[in-house]
């Protein structure tokens, strides 16, 4: 009765959940797929950062710590790609060569320094033996003397004798030392007392010699002033401190909170009641000679004679 002939109807049913699904299912793939080509893109980041920069860091510690070392061949290769990487190691090695020069100018200049200071030992070698020498030749012409005068007038020229040997003393010691810059306390007073025990011809028996020391380096403007001061303490001590017996002298020296003390004393019947106004040349000559060595001088009894000399200064 249709006019128009039959008429079909078409229906579409769409099931959403497997168009939900599959289109779930694409999008997971699209993201596994992306992750996966970011990891393998970081990985080949990775070793072409590895390969370009890192390693080439590491190598620049490499030289670096060989420079540190004192290895001044440890150049870094300036043929880099990267332009940034090239100006550091020409930095880098400019760094090096100048670290180089400057330790080849310091070796040169310890090499001249040392060479100079070799020279000027020997000069000072030869200063001290040939004063040494000179010293001796004025002893003996005080000798020479000595035996053309009268006998009672002979104690003079044995005092100055023995100053003079005191003296030569200090120039032998300096001649002999390995280390120029000063004569060892202790060396020096073995000397000088060997030299005052040779001029008054005392024999080892009649003396009895002992000292206390610590190590002190005396300089030459010291030590001279020190010796004289010694010769005349230890020649009074020889000519008047024998008691009965044995002659019994004994050295110490200690440090002081400004300075050091040195103290010769015997066991004689000590100095006279008048020693304060003493003029003797012995006395006034220790005294000057402790003001030179810019120190006090002291000579007191006390169960035999004491010279006490306190030096302000440390040496």
């Amino acid at each position: 009765d249709n006019p128009f002939g039959e008429i079909f109807v078409l229906m579409l049913n769409y099931d959403m959940g497997y168009y939900n699904a599959v289109v779930r299912t694409l999008f997971l793939r699209s993201i596994l797929i992306t992750l996966v080509m970011t990891a393998i893109l970081a990985t080949l980041a990775s070793l072409v950062i590895d390969r370009v920069l890192i390693s080439k860091v590491l190598k620049f510690r490499i030289k670096l710590q060989r420079a540190c070392e004192g290895d001044y061949s440890a150049w870094v290769s300036q043929e880099q790609s990267i332009p940034e990487y090239r100006d550091i190691a020409e930095g880098f090695n400019s760094l090096v060569r100048a670290a180089a020069q400057r330790e080849s100018d310091l070796a040169r200049h310890a090499e001249e320094l040392s060479a100079a200071v070799n020279q000027r030992d020997v000069l000072l070698r030869e200063i001290h033996h040939r004063v040494k020498n000179n010293l001796q030749i004025i002893n003996s012409l005080i000798a020479i003397e000595q035996a053309r005068v009268d006998p009672s007038s002979g104690e003079m020229f044995v005092q100055i004798g023995a100053r003079v040997r005191a003296m030569s003393a200090v120039h032998e010691i300096l001649y002999e030392a390995e280390n120029l810059r000063g004569a060892q306390l202790e060396d020096l007073v073995e000397r000088v007392f060997q030299a005052v025990m040779a001029v008054y011809n005392i024999q080892t028996n009649d003396c009895a010699f002992s000292y206390d020391l610590p190590e002190l380096l005396l300089a030459v403007d010291q030590a001279i002033p020190l010796s004289l001061l010694m010769t005349e303490a230890f020649t009074n001590a020889m000519k008047y401190g024998r008691k009965g017996g044995k002659v019994q002298i004994q050295v110490t020296a200690r440090l002081l909170p400004k300075g050091w003390m040195l103290q010769i004393r015997d066991n004689g019947n000590g100095f006279p009641d008048s020693l304060e106004s003493s003029e003797g040349f012995g006395f006034v000559l220790m005294k000057g000679l402790a003001e030179q060595l810019d120190g006090t001088f002291e000579a007191f009894n006390d169960n035999g004679a004491i010279v006490r000399v306190d030096i302000g200064a440390m040496l």
